[in-house]
């Protein structure tokens, strides 16, 4: 179907570079991303810039508009959707907690979480006919609207304004 598989605990981010994966040992590569974001995070910060780095989307696991519209049509009731927690327990969840204390040691880098944004504590997939996604975790323009704000108040508030 194209879709990536969803991410299980203990799997890591494969780095790649224009020859393909950096090393064969997903493992070996997750303190390697964490050295680069650090490079990286320097070299903002060397410029006088600030890093502002968005958490993941949360992934709901079946189609959104597909399921939205299923519920308006015949009033089939909406699949499961995950749980704020839930994201504690898998690696996307994993990589946002480490990016989040990456960002409190580092005064030039900020990381927004979007799980507060839209599980509180179930995750909401969309607004009256407004649907979030454009899948099962892509945003559509509603879901990035809604980004789009919180990211602009955070903005705000480093400026002072």
């Amino acid at each position: 179907s194209g879709e990536r598989p969803h991410l299980e605990p203990g799997t890591h981010v494969i780095l790649s570079e224009a020859g393909g994966p950096i090393g064969n040992d997903p493992n070996a590569n997750l303190p390697l991303l964490k050295d680069r974001t650090h490079q990286l995070a320097q070299a903002i910060a060397a410029r006088g810039r600030r890093l502002v780095i968005l958490g993941s989307v949360p992934e709901i696991g079946w189609d959104v508009p597909h399921g939205l519209a299923n519920q308006l049509r015949f009033g089939i009731a909406l699949p499961q959707v995950p749980t704020a927690s839930d994201y504690d327990q898998v690696s996307r969840g994993l990589t946002d907690h480490w990016l989040a204390e990456f960002a409190q040691a580092s005064p030039a880098v900020s990381f927004l979480s979007l799980i507060p944004l839209f599980c509180k504590p179930d995750c909401t997939v969309g607004r009256g006919k407004m649907p979030y996604y454009r899948d099962t975790n892509h945003l559509s323009q509603s879901g990035a609207q809604i980004v789009a704000e919180h990211l602009s108040a955070h903005l705000n508030s480093i400026r002072g304004e």
